[in-house]
């Protein structure tokens, strides 16, 4: 608040009187005069920004997000500096069944499913297109289950782990070094 002294004054042609004016960008307020000379001084009348309340309000929407995409509670945080993601192993989320693997093991099998339909579907097109007289395709379409989908897990296996489950499985004798090899650096 400043004290209204200190606006500016502009004459109003129509009126002749002179108005006072401010910018309207700013924050002002004209402070009613009072009897002391303490009340015509620069006042700042901003208040405290709720932090706290806005870093609650952008957790509860990450949480909602983190529930509509299933992932698990607690995947996103935002901590006034920014959005961050918890750092998890790979074994971790498996050993959890966190709600984040359980989603991505549902994914991987709805999109296996439509994979396989897509390869179906390119069967059944090439054998129905004709080059020069010839079908695309002219062999038998595969079954559902002789089409292989392999996904990468890289993400959620633990190579470590993997790599000293076949290290037990050689020095057992249950499988040759070659295969070891092969599973172990695929």
């Amino acid at each position: 608040a400043v004290p209204e002294s200190m606006l500016d004054g502009v004459p109003n042609k129509e009126t002749g009187n002179i108005d006072l004016t401010f910018d309207p960008n700013d924050d002002f307020y004209v402070v009613i005069p009072g009897s002391k000379p303490d009340d015509f001084k620069i006042t700042d009348l901003t208040h405290e920004i709720r932090t706290e309340q806005y870093i609650g309000a952008i957790n509860h929407r990450l949480r909602l997000l983190e529930m509509e995409v299933g992932l698990s509670t607690g995947t996103f945080v935002f901590d006034g500096a920014g959005v961050r993601t918890t750092n998890k192993t790979a074994t971790e989320v498996i050993s959890e069944n966190s709600q984040t693997y359980q989603s991505r093991n549902q994914q991987t099998t709805e999109l296996e499913e439509f994979i396989r339909d897509v390869v179906l579907a390119l069967c059944e097109l090439g054998r129905a297109t004709e080059v020069d007289g010839k079908p695309l395709f002219s062999g038998e379409s595969p079954n559902r289950e002789e089409i292989g989908v392999n996904f990468d897990d890289g993400i959620f296996l633990d190579k470590k782990s993997e790599s000293d489950y076949y290290r037990e499985l050689k020095n057992d004798g249950l499988i040759p070094g070659w295969l070891t090899l092969a599973k172990i650096m695929k």
